[in-house]
């Protein structure tokens, strides 16, 4: 390729890029979705994990995947550092139709409060 040829090339070469510059924010933007949308399905398809992990627990009779671990290995599974200073309460009532708990302790959880309000009785959800 002489001179020429090469500068006939190089000309080419900046006119495509220039007619490409009006639309490098519409590219970025495109790249930034994209980066986004990859870092959504990575979150989503973790949360689904969990989500299905959860309902597996659910139908063999655990509330929670913590209680699962701690049914599994006898220790409380800490989430932090003053966490792991807590005692595990195991609970006392269980949501039949959800499998939620609640030990006892504190305020009545929402589902055991509508049960109640409906005229039924704590001892119904006894584990």
């Amino acid at each position: 390729m002489d001179t020429a040829e090469l500068l006939a090339l190089l000309v080419k070469i900046i006119a495509d890029l220039e007619q490409d510059v009006p639309n490098l924010p519409r590219i970025q933007r495109a790249q930034k979705l994209l980066v986004e949308y990859e870092q959504y399905a990575e979150r989503h398809s973790v949360r689904s994990l969990y989500n299905q992990a959860l309902e597996l627990a659910r139908a063999a009779g655990v509330a929670s995947l913590e209680e699962l671990a701690f049914a599994a290995t006898g220790k409380a599974t800490p989430v932090s550092a003053d966490a792991a200073h807590k005692r595990v309460i195991k609970p006392k009532y269980r949501d039949p139709q959800t499998g939620e708990t609640w030990a006892g302790r504190g305020k009545a959880p929402k589902w055991l409060q509508r049960k109640l309000d409906a005229g039924q009785s704590k001892d119904d959800f006894l584990i």
